[in-house]
């Protein structure tokens, strides 16, 4: 989930309805945080004007009327097992509450339209990419068919809907019967369509097209189109609209010198956060720095990892520790797996530190403090701080009340 979130406008060069593609990647463990990236999302769309628009992509989300009560409670079962989050379908009820559609069901629930494919999306038998669209776009084209096409490329299904414009079919709309025109969260977007992109927030609703492996999307950004007649973006489609910067956000992002285990800047409560690895090895880095001041800050995070997942431990999780002020906590992020560059690259994960910062955030946000770093994830870890940069902006823009620190020692 580290890539940025970008949008692509899809302007048909028959004149049909323009519309906008969000492609999304949303966390696979918790659904607070998947809340908190759809709400930062939420905000960022809010800033620009109406217009029709498709959010697609790998969800993470359950339906729960996808399920009989008999398939819920084993999904229960099988979560408990692997200690995993009970099933919820909480996103994307609350996407459905803000008006959105979702066309799989959409397709299922009208006699115009088809289904075609099995009911999930991944190998744990769950539905959890989709293609949501929002009022404007359903007052604008028509819905003929959604396809669930496995596919050898991801171990996800592709997921593709066929459209039309409404002007050209009578007057229906989304859930009815449609002709031409096809639009998919695909997985390569092989399409010859070419579309305006531009960074709507920032990583923490990363870009995804459906059925895309995650860690690709670290170095990718998905791309949506209509598979036949797009303009070039230099013929009939109007200017890029403008990024959304979240002024506010980045302003709460400070850039500072000093040490960061000090935490000179700010008042009040304060987290300290760094990044660790999967290894339980504690020994170079700013770990030094935390360990040289609290001790057993290094104690309990090799306590964490010995305990295992049993007790939380994995990429993407946070163990915060108190110290002898009690107005400073130490948040220990799993964000690099093993300690070495290899075939995988370097041993920064991008997609665990997306998600710990989120995790910082809420706690935050929780005690009323800010937060605190080195700048994380570029020194032995081998990130860049490219990549880094907008997961911070989109903790910030999730957790309004939230300042943050960088400090360059």
């Amino acid at each position: 989930m580290a890539a940025s979130a970008h949008y692509c406008q899809v302007c048909p060069n028959d004149g049909s309805t323009p519309f906008e593609v969000a492609c999304v990647h949303f966390d696979h463990r918790e659904e607070p945080h998947r809340f908190s990236q759809w709400r930062a999302l939420r905000t960022a769309l809010g800033a620009l004007p109406p217009t029709p628009r498709l959010l697609m992509g790998d969800m993470n989300a359950l339906t729960r009327t996808d399920y009989t009560t008999a398939e819920w409670g084993y999904i229960a079962k099988v979560r408990e097992r692997g200690n995993w989050e009970q099933p919820t379908s909480e996103l994307t009820d609350a996407l459905r509450t803000d008006g959105w559609a979702d066309l799989w069901q959409a397709a299922g629930h009208n006699g115009g339209a088809s289904i075609q494919g099995a009911r999930s999306t991944c190998r744990y038998d769950t539905r959890i990419d989709y293609i949501f669209a929002d009022h404007h776009f359903r007052e604008a084209w028509a819905l003929q068919s959604v396809e669930h096409h496995a596919t050898e490329a991801t171990d996800h299904a592709l997921v593709l809907a066929e459209l039309t414009p409404v002007a050209a079919h009578g007057g229906q709309r989304v859930g009815h019967e449609a002709e031409d025109g096809q639009v998919g969260a695909a997985n390569e977007a092989h399409n010859e369509a070419r579309v305006q992109k531009r960074t709507l927030i920032p990583e923490a609703t990363s870009v995804q097209t459906a059925g895309r492996d995650p860690q690709a999307t670290t170095q990718e950004t998905g791309s949506v189109g209509a598979s036949t007649g797009l303009a070039s973006a230099d013929e009939s489609c109007p200017g890029p609209i403008s990024a959304v910067t979240l002024a506010a956000a980045s302003g709460r992002l400070h850039h500072v010198t000093g040490d960061a285990t000090l935490a000179n800047y700010g008042k009040g409560r304060k987290l300290i956060a760094h990044v660790c690895n999967d290894k339980g090895l504690w020994g170079k880095g700013f770990v030094m720095a935390v360990s040289a001041r609290w001790p057993h800050v290094a104690r309990e995070y090799r306590d964490w990892h010995r305990a295992g997942a049993g007790v939380g431990f994995h990429l993407g999780a946070v163990q915060f520790c108190s110290t002898n002020n009690t107005l400073l906590t130490v948040a220990n992020m799993v964000g690099e797996q093993g300690v070495k560059t290899g075939s995988k690259g370097p041993p920064v994960r991008y997609a665990a530190i997306e998600q710990a910062l989120m995790k910082v955030g809420d706690r935050a946000a929780s005690d009323g403090a800010s937060v605190h770093m080195p700048r994380i994830a570029t020194g032995l870890a081998g990130g860049e701080r490219s990549q880094v940069e907008p997961m911070l902006v989109a903790m910030l823009a999730a957790h309004p009340t939230v300042e943050c620190y960088v400090y360059d020692f």
